[in-house]
């Protein structure tokens, strides 16, 4: 199943690059399956971690997920998945998220926060507006915040989170935030 993700993924994201390094784009969800894989030896994890922006980011459709993933992986990247329409999206992107990650399923938490923590890891290494790498920062901080509130996390999450905290604190100390 990793292996057809993975190829599946690399065809969908064919031609697209990352925003500021210009890197091909499937290197973002081959990096957050990597993290995943670090934690945990969950295949099913891994797949979805190698999908997880298919829908959001190409032409793929729900339906394409699942008729060659299953009902299961499906459900995971619709939770991934930013949906533009929903009316709480309307009060941002960091609202959005604040809300939507302690409601997810276990599993979808694990690669939101492994998707983060890649996100976030590479602020640093890509050409990055500094007005950008601010708001991501915030943003990131108040999500991580309110998830913490409101969840209790699994040994796992935590080790993401930990790890997200760590980039955010060294960001902090060396922007003077």
């Amino acid at each position: 199943m990793v292996r057809k993700a993975r190829e599946f993924a690399r065809k969908a994201h064919a031609g697209q690059v990352r925003k500021f390094s210009g890197a091909p784009y499937y290197s973002h969800p081959k990096h957050v399956a990597r993290v995943i894989r670090q934690l945990t030896r969950d295949s099913t994890l891994t797949t979805v971690a190698l999908l997880h922006d298919t829908v959001e980011d190409t032409g793929t459709t729900f339906q394409d997920i699942e008729d060659n993933f299953g009902c299961s992986i499906s459900n995971m990247v619709r939770e991934l998945t930013i949906d533009r329409e929903d009316p709480l999206y309307e009060k941002g992107k960091d609202q959005y998220l604040a809300e939507k990650l302690p409601t997810m399923s276990d599993g979808s938490l694990v690669v939101k926060l492994a998707d983060r923590f890649h996100n976030i890891l590479t602020l640093e290494h890509d050409d990055v507006d500094i007005t950008f790498k601010k708001r991501y920062w915030n943003e990131t901080k108040k999500i991580l915040g309110v998830l913490v509130e409101k969840r209790k996390l699994s040994v796992v999450q935590n080790a993401i989170v930990d790890r997200i905290n760590a980039i955010l604190k060294f960001l902090e100390i060396r922007h003077g935030w």
